[in-house]
């Protein structure tokens, strides 16, 4: 009985020694930030076979199984990201009890130099305003390269982007956007209010009331915009303002016909000009045999010479 018990005790105390390192081993990685990750093969080569330490562990032992910056700014693997890199606590800042830093899914193991932190991915992004927001296509380039178009608040997104430079750049038909392009520098951080505001662009429509009548002519616009205007001393008219589009111009004034009636026009990324019009009066000397009886009142005594000169005036505005 006594020699059964003298091979039983060393087993015992192997079970145990064996027992009690494991549990210090478990109970080093939570001395370790995010060291749940890996658990124990954070710092042993293999736990299931040996207590053997990497590198990692072994400068963890070294440094008196602490976490801190000097053991954050190795690259024990030598994958080229540092422990604290790869354990999402870059200057060695948390301390044993701390939540866990940063994002466990970018974890990599600072022991295995095939594991490595994901490449990290920022975003471009900001807001068009002014005369138009919605489906203004909005345009990157440099580092990448990708396009794509405002809500209908006016707010853009390029989203997956890597440090880098990059431009962007708006375009919208019939609007002006400035700036006309931003560039934008990303380095290790979301790049926000790119912003950009917009103009319409307009054009106008013009021209010219001539023949009996010039002065306060009313210009009557209609079709894609609709407004009235009155032509000036010289019989001038003009509509600003304008965007592209099918327009009708009608002319009007109390006892005077025009010629034409009136006028369509369309307008197409650019002014137009010389939408004239010639006014007669009613009685005016629109016919030859009118120009004939002003000059028979005339030989009468009815009228004055300078009166047949504008009658024959007016009949030459008419047929020139």
């Amino acid at each position: 009985m006594k020699h059964k018990f003298l091979w039983i005790f060393p087993a015992i105390i192997l079970i145990l020694s064996g027992a009690a390192q494991a549990w210090a081993v478990n109970s080093y990685v939570s001395d370790i930030p995010n060291g749940s990750k890996f658990s124990c093969n954070t710092c042993h080569v293999n736990i299931n076979v040996d207590n053997k330490r990497n590198d990692f562990g072994l400068a963890f032992k070294n440094n008196n199984h602490t976490w801190n910056a000097s053991l954050a700014s190795l690259d024990s693997d030598g994958d080229g990201y540092t422990n604290g890199t790869e354990l999402q606590d870059p200057n060695g800042t948390w301390v044993t009890g701390q939540p866990s830093p940063g994002n466990l899914s970018l974890v990599s193991n600072p022991s295995d130099a095939g594991s490595v932190p994901p490449a990290q991915t920022y975003s471009i992004s900001g807001t068009v305003s002014g005369a138009i927001q919605a489906g203004v296509t909005m345009t990157l380039t440099g580092s990448s390269s990708g396009s794509t178009t405002t809500g209908a608040s006016g707010n853009y997104s390029f989203t997956g982007l890597s440090n880098g430079s990059y431009t962007i750049t708006p375009s919208k038909t019939g609007y002006t956007i400035t700036p006309t392009s931003i560039a934008v520098t990303i380095s290790g951080a979301n790049q926000t209010g790119k912003n950009f505001t917009a103009t319409a662009v307009t054009y106008s429509i013009s021209g010219t009331v001539s023949g009996a009548v010039q002065a306060g002519v009313t210009i009557t616009l209609s079709g894609a915009a609709s407004r009235t205007t009155t032509t000036d001393a010289s019989g001038n008219y003009s509509f600003p303002g304008l965007s592209s589009g099918t327009y009708t111009v009608t002319p009007d004034k109390s006892g005077n016909t025009f010629t034409p009636a009136s006028v369509q026009v369309v307008i197409t990324n650019a002014s137009v000009s010389g939408i004239n019009f010639t006014a007669s009066g009613a009685g005016a000397c629109d016919n030859w045999s009118d120009v004939i009886d002003k000059y028979n009142d005339y030989v009468e005594g009815q009228a004055v010479w300078s009166e047949v000169i504008d009658c024959y005036n007016e009949y030459v505005a008419v047929h020139p």
